[in-house]
């Protein structure tokens, strides 16, 4: 079963990239090879996008719609304010713990948070301890992180997170985040 999701997915990926006309740019770039079964998911290609975008992704790639932010959302404008619309500022779709299997069966959650009609940061959670240089394999991750994308301001491999629940090899992980841009929070805006 696992197999043929693995090539329907890879189906999804390689006709969103052929025909994407959603922002008239290549939302995932060509898949490189087979990974423990599975293919290597481009979630970079995530950075920086709108929540409408991002349910645009998963709707095409997944099979998903989300009832707020999908395909027929493509106007979306962020109308939310930091020190008054607060809810509507940090707005945006969460990506479905039941799809995450889909990109690849050792990932237990993803966890997406906006601000400002953008995507700001990507929190991944694997089931087990995974290591680091195949985190860079499965999601085409730069190996060297001071090189990053331009729309990319951090990857972290669980390094700031503390747990007890932390591999005791530093070579291993069970967190990733990919941040866009620092999160400003409500007492950095200057809300009086």
């Amino acid at each position: 079963m696992l197999r043929i999701s693995s090539i329907l997915f890879f189906s999804f990926l390689i006709l969103s990239s052929a025909c994407n006309n959603y922002t008239g740019s290549t939302i995932a770039s060509v898949i490189k090879s087979p990974f423990d079964g599975h293919y290597v998911y481009p979630i970079l290609s995530w950075a920086g996008k709108n929540p409408a975008e991002i349910g645009c992704i998963i709707e095409k790639h997944f099979d998903y719609r989300d009832s707020i932010f999908n395909c027929d959302h493509n106007n979306y404008i962020n109308k939310g304010d930091p020190c008054v619309l607060t809810d509507a500022y940090y707005e945006g779709i969460q990506f479905p713990s039941a799809l995450t299997s889909k990109i690849s069966p050792l990932i237990k959650d993803i966890g997406l948070s906006f601000e400002n009609g953008s995507l700001q940061e990507i929190v991944v959670t694997f089931k087990d301890s995974i290591a680091k240089n195949k985190l860079e394999e499965l999601f085409q991750l730069p190996k060297d992180k001071v090189k990053l994308p331009e729309d990319i301001m951090r990857i972290d491999y669980g390094d700031n997170i503390y747990s007890s629940d932390k591999p005791v090899d530093t070579n291993y992980t069970k967190w990733l985040t990919i941040t866009a841009f620092e999160h400003i929070s409500v007492p950095d805006m200057d809300c009086e």
